[in-house]
C-alpha cells in the first residue's frame, strides 16, 4: 500500500508542476499577460518550492508523520490549482494578477511536501534488496505525470473549458490527498537513531544545502524558460 500510494502521489505532484507552466501560457494567451506577469508566476513558484523543501524535510523527520504531511502538501498543490481558477473565473480582473501569484507560492510550497518525505517513506517501508526497486518504480510514476498532465488537460479542457480543467486537477489532487490521508493519518514513523544521530549535523551542512537549492533554483527555472 505505501508503494502504490506513494507512487500515485508522486504521479499527481509532479503531474501537478507542470501544470504551473501551462496555466502561464494560457493567461499570456487569452489575458495578454506580459512576460514579466508570467516570469513572475514561475518564479516565485520555484522560490517558494526551493526554500521551504529543507525545512519539511527537516519536520517530518522530527514528527514521525510523513504521510499525513505528504497528503498536506498535495492538498496545498490543489487549492493553488483551485486559486487559479478562481482567478480566472470568479473575481474581479484586478484581482487576477495577485491572485495568480498568490496560488503559484502555495502550488510551490506544496510540491516541496512529496520528494523528501515520499523518499523517507519508502526507504523506511522496504528494506536493502527492494527499495532499489521501490524507489525505481515510485520514480517513472513521477515522470510518467510529468509527460502525461499536460497532454491530460488539454483532453479535460476539450469536454470542461480550459479552466474547468484546472479546477478538474484540482479536485482530482483533493480526492489524492484525502485519500493518503486516510490511509497514513494513525501511522507515525521515527528516524531511526542513526538518523536522529545525523539530524544534530545538519546545521553544519546548512551553508552546502542553500546552495544546492539555488543550484536546483536556477535549473529548474532554465527548464521552464524563464
Amino acid at each position: 500500500m505505501t508503494l502504490a500510494l506513494t507512487s500515485l502521489g508522486h504521479f499527481i505532484n509532479d503531474g501537478t508542476t507542470y501544470l504551473v507552466p501551462v496555466v502561464a501560457d494560457f493567461l499570456s494567451l487569452s489575458y495578454h499577460a506580459s512576460p514579466l506577469w508570467v516570469t513572475a508566476m514561475l518564479t516565485l513558484y520555484y522560490a517558494a518550492s526551493s526554500i521551504t523543501s529543507m525545512a519539511v524535510g527537516r519536520f517530518a523527520d522530527r514528527s514521525g508523520k510523513h504521510g499525513s504531511l505528504m497528503a498536506q502538501g498535495m492538498l496545498l498543490m490543489s487549492l493553488g490549482l483551485i486559486g487559479y481558477y478562481a482567478a480566472i473565473k470568479a473575481v474581479p480582473n484586478y484581482l487576477l494578477l495577485p491572485l495568480t501569484l498568490a496560488s503559484s507560492v502555495v502550488i510551490g510550497f506544496g510540491s516541496s511536501f512529496y520528494h523528501p518525505i515520499g523518499a523517507t517513506m519508502l526507504s523506511q517501508s522496504f528494506g536493502e534488496r527492494n527499495k532499489g526497486r521501490a524507489l525505481g518504480i515510485n520514480g517513472a510514476m513521477g515522470s510518467l505525470g510529468r509527460a502525461l498532465y499536460p497532454s491530460l488537460y488539454f483532453a479535460v479542457a476539450a469536454l470542461l473549458t480550459k479552466p474547468g480543467s484546472i479546477a478538474f486537477f484540482g479536485l482530482v489532487g483533493m480526492a489524492v490527498a484525502a485519500c493518503i490521508y486516510q490511509n497514513f493519518r494513525e501511522e507515525r514513523r521515527r528516524a531511526s537513531p542513526r538518523v536522529r544521530r545525523s539530524l544534530s549535523l545538519r546545521g553544519a551542512l546548512t551553508r552546502g544545502i542553500v546552495v544546492l537549492t539555488v543550484i536546483s533554483f536556477i535549473r529548474s527555472a532554465a527548464i521552464q524558460a524563464v
